[in-house]
């Protein structure tokens, strides 16, 4: 469930800081920070503590990306800075498909929450839908699961979902996993790849959605589209910011990649302008199932 889908919450401020709330009751900052490719620990200083000044409360990560212990080094230094403590932010990291067991699975959370040194994580995903470490398939997802969830008994992460997860890989996890529910799908979404029918899985089910990749990567389909281009013109807003501001108004968590303060601040400054319903619609009428990154649906 979406807190607010229109309107920032500090009055003529531009800076988008609403939370979106999940199935256990949590609640999650709306839009986050990517931390895929960050290389070294000056880079990712610079990019957090930038973002922690403009606004930003979510950062995402994954242990497949080894910049995590670069993560907790510029947070510490960002909360020292700006007078934060741990339980301001949200941090979401991922278990990859070479640690997709049940005692591997385990030993992910440990590792990142050590890594990071944060005490706990806010979410942690299945990065993807198949294991390379054990069982494949359904199997491999359950028993990864069962780690999370132990994890989660714990106190080492407090949330947990899943992440590149097609229909028929949510609905079989649905049937096995009890109460414990994945509360997040993280899935490639963007005007250019829109997939309703996992769209609309998740939302029957009420597995919020994370968007990766909401820029389409810059693709020139979608940056230099003429009716983007037009609303951008329309608001006074960047064709970036057109994209983001429609995966707000379809309900979606976005977490757009950036490391510079120019463009991570552009990134959230989508707090004082909405789209119209005729306007977001138009921008679904974009979608041709472009997509930019491994493609799920020939996983088991």
């Amino acid at each position: 469930m979406q807190e607010d889908l229109t309107n920032n919450s500090t009055e003529n401020s531009p800076i988008y800081n609403q939370s979106v709330l999940l199935l256990d009751g949590r609640s999650i900052p709306q839009i986050g920070m990517g931390t895929w490719k960050i290389p070294d620990q000056e880079s990712m200083d610079k990019a957090i503590d930038a973002a922690l000044e403009v606004g930003y409360r979510h950062f995402d990560s994954a242990e497949s990306y080894e910049n995590e212990e670069m993560l907790g080094i510029a947070l510490k230094k960002g909360f020292e800075k700006y007078g934060l403590k741990r339980e301001d932010i949200w941090i979401t990291s991922k278990i990859a498909a070479w640690r997709m067991d049940y005692e591997n699975a385990k030993d992910s959370i440990e590792t990142s929450v050590k890594l990071i040194d944060c005490g706990y994580l806010d979410l942690s995903l299945i990065h993807w839908p198949t294991s390379i470490c054990g069982e494949a398939g359904e199997i491999g997802r359950l028993e990864t699961w069962k780690g999370m969830v132990e994890m989660k008994q714990k106190g080492l992460v407090k949330s947990l979902g899943i992440s590149n997860f097609l229909t028929r890989h949510i609905e079989q996890m649905l049937s096995q996993v009890g109460d414990e529910k994945p509360v997040i799908n993280q899935i490639e979404i963007h005007p250019l790849y829109i997939d309703e029918e996992t769209i609309k899985t998740c939302q029957h089910y009420g597995i919020a959605l994370t968007a990766y990749a909401p820029l389409a990567t810059f693709d020139e389909k979608l940056m230099k589209n003429e009716n983007v281009l037009k609303l951008a013109e329309k608001y006074g807003k960047s064709a970036n910011q057109i994209a983001l501001r429609w995966g707000i108004q379809r309900g979606f968590i976005v977490i757009p990649k950036a490391s510079s303060k120019e463009h991570l601040l552009s990134n959230i400054s989508i707090g004082d302008f909405s789209l119209t319903e005729e306007e977001v619609q138009l921008i679904d009428q974009l979608n041709i199932m472009f997509k930019t990154d491994w493609d799920p649906k020939d996983e088991p």
